[in-house]
């Protein structure tokens, strides 16, 4: 098992989105949705527990008609759909004693083999979160590792008032990082056409081996 230098495992929490509706795959459950004959969130949670992380320092913002596995955690705002940054608040309440939390979606079944390295990059620099980018250059703010107490910090300023707020704009005043990572690994299924790349990567075996397979993992870019 991967340890993570300088937290203990029972400080390094993940929270896994898993609440939205799915409407550009007319409504399907996302994380509900078969990949290579297992479900989008069990691909991401699969990866976590091979990372090293424990069941119960994870959390999936979820209906209750979305299984996880024992001892994980499954909470959701209320009410529900209030936009990621709702889900991700109530993730940090039910993760309350982690130093350092690895955000991602439960459409990014192949992101979770990005969180030790997301992870690590946190603890080697003094930044609030470390995001992960791609050759589009773009900061993946739901693909990214945070100090809880910076997030923390964020949505008491803003009074505990995180529904339907744009996490761009919420993680605007922090000093965040990035840290250019595999492409495929950070893909998200939001269409049809997206489904069927990943399929074609998994048939390729590139991305469903875990942290070993993970290409181009660089260095802290910003």
């Amino acid at each position: 098992m991967r340890k993570h230098p300088g937290w203990s495992s029972t400080q390094v929490g993940a929270i896994v989105l898993a609440g939205g509706t799915g409407r550009r795959l007319g409504g399907q459950s996302k994380p509900n949705l078969k990949l290579v004959q297992k479900r989008l969130l069990d691909h991401v949670l699969d990866g976590l527990l091979k990372s090293g992380f424990t069941a119960p320092n994870i959390a999936v913002i979820a209906p209750e008609n979305v299984d996880v596995p024992p001892g994980v955690q499954r909470v959701l705002e209320n009410p529900p759909h209030g936009g990621p940054l709702a889900g991700l608040a109530v993730g940090l309440g039910a993760l309350n004693n982690c130093e350092a939390v690895f955000v991602t979606t439960c459409d990014a079944p192949f992101s979770a083999q990005l969180a030790t390295h997301l992870i690590d990059a946190l603890h080697a620099c003094t930044a609030d979160g470390v995001c992960a980018i791609g050759t589009g250059n773009f900061p993946q703010h739901l693909l990214a590792a945070y100090r809880t107490q910076s997030l923390k910090k964020e949505i008491e300023k803003r009074g505990g008032q995180v529904r339907n707020v744009s996490v761009k704009r919420f993680v605007a005043p922090m000093r965040l990082r990035t840290l250019e990572l595999d492409d495929d690994a950070q893909m998200d299924i939001d269409t049809w056409e997206d489904y069927e790349r990943a399929q074609t990567c998994s048939s390729s075996g590139k991305v469903l081996g875990g942290n070993d397979s993970v290409a181009n993992a660089g260095e802290i870019v910003s």
